[in-house]
């Protein structure tokens, strides 16, 4: 019985995972449409949520409740306190990625603690996460890497524009993997 409960939140989490990356790209996408110049070499992506461009707020929230389930599932498919803590982890960056929608460019300093806060957050989460998933895939634990040295990059090069949408692109890589690897 418990079996079967676990599987069913393991692929409700699996699915709002992929689901919520995919909905963050196409409203990430719309909104940068709707902004006249919009360039990711000089525009962070936060600048997308001002004034009346609602969608890329609406997808940060929508991501980040999608990693609210994600969070759930991993919980539930790692046993260990590593990949427990990493879930846990997780969600929390979910959480301040909601802030990040919530409390847009506008709201001044809250905003940015929130982004920094999930960046740090994520970045750890996937590193511990990492570690349990590199026991089962080494092309997973290797992506893992990839994605933190991704987000971590831009600590001495200073976070711009480019490297802000790289560590971006890179978390929702590894979300849309991690997706696919605790479904099967």
């Amino acid at each position: 019985m418990f079996d079967i409960m676990k599987d069913k939140w393991i692929k409700a989490g699996s699915t709002a995972g992929f689901l919520g990356s995919i909905v963050f790209i196409f409203l990430t996408l719309f909104a940068a449409y709707n902004y006249p110049g919009y360039s990711i070499f000089i525009n962070y992506l936060s600048d997308l949520g001002v004034g009346n461009n609602i969608f890329f707020n609406l997808g940060c929230i929508i991501s980040g409740l999608s990693i609210l389930l994600l969070a759930n599932a991993l919980y539930r498919k790692f046993p260990e306190r590593i990949g427990k803590l990493g879930a846990v982890i997780f969600l929390l960056s979910g959480i301040f990625l909601i802030g990040v929608g919530v409390f847009t460019e506008n709201s001044g300093l809250i905003h940015l603690l929130c982004a920094v806060i999930f960046f740090a957050l994520a970045a750890v989460a996937i590193i511990l996460l990492g570690i349990i998933m590199g026991r089962e895939n080494k092309k997973m634990y290797f992506l893992s890497v990839i994605v933190v040295l991704c987000i971590a990059a831009f600590l001495p090069l200073g976070l711009t524009p480019l490297i802000e949408h790289i560590a971006v692109a890179a978390i929702i890589l590894w979300t849309l993997c991690i997706s696919y690897f605790i479904r099967k």
